[in-house]
């Protein structure tokens, strides 16, 4: 299976690059624990459905520091509870975006966004809970790619409903949402995903 995007099918009208948009969301408890992480990490797998398929894997420990990274397989979610370390605070999940091009053909755009869930406590944030941070490395989803320059709006029809279904799913587990940042993308995104810009008709 090649990890290549597909590029004569998409007509690439949208981009691949590191950290285009992130959203950010806040799980509050009153107390955190590697147990407790683990749990809804296994929750934020279970929410990718439809949205991407977890490839890689690492956490960051209390005793060692960040680990390395470690494949997932097919199995993501019992391979999670095999590896998982009893004094995680925080995991880093790669994943592979499952979308369709303009004919509704499926394609997966490889490692394309990143998903971290760590353990906050309140004397480094002020709040105590779990944040969860969703990364994407591609504006698939966005009506007009490359900023503003190029109209996406048919892959972004078949696309975003994906990404925007996943967020609330999120939101549906009780996080809540905390900032958005991007740089190129005003008008087209907010916290609950991607939307029709009044520009694109």
């Amino acid at each position: 299976m090649s990890d290549l995007v597909p590029p004569a099918r998409c007509a690439r009208s949208w981009r691949l690059k590191g950290g285009i948009l992130d959203w950010s969301f806040l799980v509050p408890a009153e107390t955190v624990s590697s147990a407790d992480l683990h749990a809804l990490a296994a929750k934020v797998l279970a929410a990718l459905d439809g949205f991407a398929q977890p490839r890689d894997v690492a956490w960051t420990t209390e005793a060692g520091g960040e680990g390395e990274t470690l494949p997932l397989g097919e199995q993501a979610e019992r391979t999670l509870d095999a590896l998982w370390p009893a004094d995680a605070t925080e995991v880093d999940i790669a994943l592979d975006l499952l979308c369709e091009d303009i004919d509704g053909e499926p394609f997966s755009v490889w490692k394309a966004a990143t998903i971290w869930v760590e353990c906050l406590r309140e004397e480094d944030e002020n709040e105590t809970g779990y944040r969860i941070v969703l990364v994407l490395d591609t504006d698939v989803y966005a009506w007009r790619s490359w900023g503003h320059d190029r109209d996406n709006r048919r892959m972004a029809e078949r696309n975003a409903p994906r990404i925007n279904a996943f967020l609330a799913r999120l939101r549906a587990m009780g996080a809540r949402f905390l900032c958005q940042k991007h740089t190129d993308y005003e008008g087209q995104v907010d916290e609950q995903g991607f939307h029709r810009p009044v520009e694109a008709g």
